[in-house]
């Protein structure tokens, strides 16, 4: 990746590293605890116990938050009400936000299950997409329930590609 300066920071109690007056979200679990920050000129990449914990598109406006939902799943999982209004949630890809209103706004939990399953077994946003795409005419129940059997399928070895018809 080039060059990088190095800082050390205490993550904040929003599950964030300020650098330069931006905020950076981490996994919640490191809330109080010390972690490297390499700030390339493009990226930023967060390491805790030499383990690269968080990558972000590096913010030169002072004030932005960057935050990633995935480093907030275990908080969310015990506060799902609390997804519909989160600044991560706004800040996923469209695609994702529309999936959220579209099937799952009236139940968080399982949206956040959704995603710490997909996280868990190494889908990314691609993949629930595309496990999600509902065959036309199918019920928004039906669609989560084919969106988590079709990543479960998958992460037993099913195809990544195939999609579910159910």
């Amino acid at each position: 990746m080039g060059c990088f300066e190095m800082r050390e920071c205490t993550v904040e109690k929003l599950s964030t590293v300020c650098i330069n007056g931006s905020h950076y979200s981490v996994p919640n679990r490191l809330v109080g605890m010390q972690v490297s920050v390499r700030l390339y000129s493009m990226s930023i990449a967060v390491y805790h116990g030499g383990e690269k914990v968080a990558e972000h598109e590096r913010s030169w406006e002072k004030g932005r938050w960057m935050l990633d939902i995935g480093h907030y799943l275990d908080t969310l999982e015990r506060k799902p009400g609390a997804i519909g209004g989160s600044c991560a949630l706004r800040q996923m890809p469209k695609e994702m936000r529309e999936l959220y209103e579209r099937h799952f706004r009236d139940c968080g939990r399982e949206f956040v299950g959704l995603l710490k399953f997909s996280s868990q077994n190494g889908f990314g946003h691609d993949d629930i997409l595309s496990a999600c795409r509902p065959p036309p005419q199918k019920a928004t129940g039906a669609t989560r329930r084919s969106c988590v059997n079709c990543l479960s399928w998958r992460s037993k070895g099913g195809s990544r590609t195939a999609r579910t018809r159910g």
